[in-house]
């Protein structure tokens, strides 16, 4: 069975990087599916900048082994482009 992202409604796909990154799994009885990277959602949820996020991304930034905010700018701008500004000031604040 094959999904596109066109199964993704208007609101959710906005918020998927251009530069995603997807990882397939096998879910069994020839399903398999494709879910968005460590990197990808932790670019995602820095750009969302939920409170309820938070808890998420501290541990994708542990999963990852990120020390410094730099480094998970890094990622997001590789995954969205150096141009959003937004992104990184919201990684400021999850300091």
């Amino acid at each position: 069975m094959t999904c596109h992202l066109g199964w993704l409604n208007s609101s959710a796909a906005a918020w998927i990087p251009s530069g995603a990154k997807w990882i397939e799994i096998d879910l069994g009885a020839a399903i398999d599916a494709k879910v968005a990277s460590p990197e990808t959602l932790l670019a995602m949820k820095l750009s969302a900048a939920r409170d309820r996020d938070q808890p998420d991304i501290r541990h994708l930034i542990r999963r990852l082994g990120i020390v410094r905010p730099e480094e998970a700018a890094r990622i997001a701008e590789e995954l969205y482009g150096d141009d959003d500004v937004a992104t990184r000031a919201r990684i400021a604040r999850t300091r």
